[in-house]
């Protein structure tokens, strides 16, 4: 009797346990959907009267960041995966220990300004989530690239090392690529790999090119086998 009683009150936790997390993860696709159509609202409103949406679209990206930060601090990549959508884009890593990803918010006028957030689980099993940022004129601000693949190698330490590549525009004739190297600990950190340093950037400059509209097939930083 104890052991069927046990067994009945595991059980049940274990469904209250599923159940919540079901709950909770419709939550956060509602949630997540529901700003991106917001974005794609104000953005088409703001192109129909010539007048900038910004004080409309910051709340909505920044609501945004938030819903996918907790989707990404719940660890649930598999259980409660993200759909694939227009202005969302979702990459992952090969053992799921690291997650990427990207939207438009459309606060850069006519240029794109791209939101990124990487997640990944930590040497605790935790998973993490790190806003990709920068510092421009004293002002923080979005990195501006769209994470757009995550590559697993093993260093000589058999340790693996993530290559995140991502993309970007500088200017309306002038596409970037980088890459960054990355090792999992209790946090997330770069490491050395190009040339003792764990950034790679290139940029492609059309200004003078006889096409001066950046070609929507132009392949950035690929990594190849071996």
């Amino acid at each position: 009797n104890f052991i069927k009683i046990s067994l009945c009150f595991f059980v049940g936790l274990l469904l209250n346990t599923v159940n919540g997390q079901s709950d909770e993860c419709k939550y956060l696709h509602q949630t997540i959907y529901n700003e991106l159509q917001r974005i794609e609202k104000f953005q088409r409103q703001s192109i129909d009267s010539g007048i900038s949406m910004y004080d409309s679209l910051k709340p909505s990206s920044e609501t945004l960041k938030q819903a996918i930060t907790k989707w990404i601090e719940m660890g649930v990549f598999q259980t409660c995966p993200l759909a694939e959508h227009a202005n969302l884009k979702i990459v992952v890593s090969s053992d799921l220990n690291m997650v990427g990803v990207s939207w438009n918010t459309y606060n850069g006028g006519t240029m794109p300004d791209i939101a990124s957030i990487i997640g990944y689980q930590a040497v605790d099993h935790t998973f993490k989530a790190k806003r990709m940022e920068s510092v421009f004129q004293g002002t923080i601000e979005n990195d501006k690239s769209r994470i757009d693949k995550i590559y697993t190698i093993k260093n000589k330490l058999k340790e693996n090392i993530y290559l995140v590549a991502k993309s970007g525009q500088g200017s309306l004739a002038t596409p970037y690529f980088g890459m960054t190297a990355y090792k999992l600990g209790a946090v997330m950190l770069e490491v050395p790999i190009f040339e003792n340093s764990s950034n790679l950037e290139v940029d492609f400059d059309y200004t003078n090119h006889p096409k001066t509209v950046v070609p929507d097939n132009l392949t950035g930083i690929q990594f190849l086998q071996k």
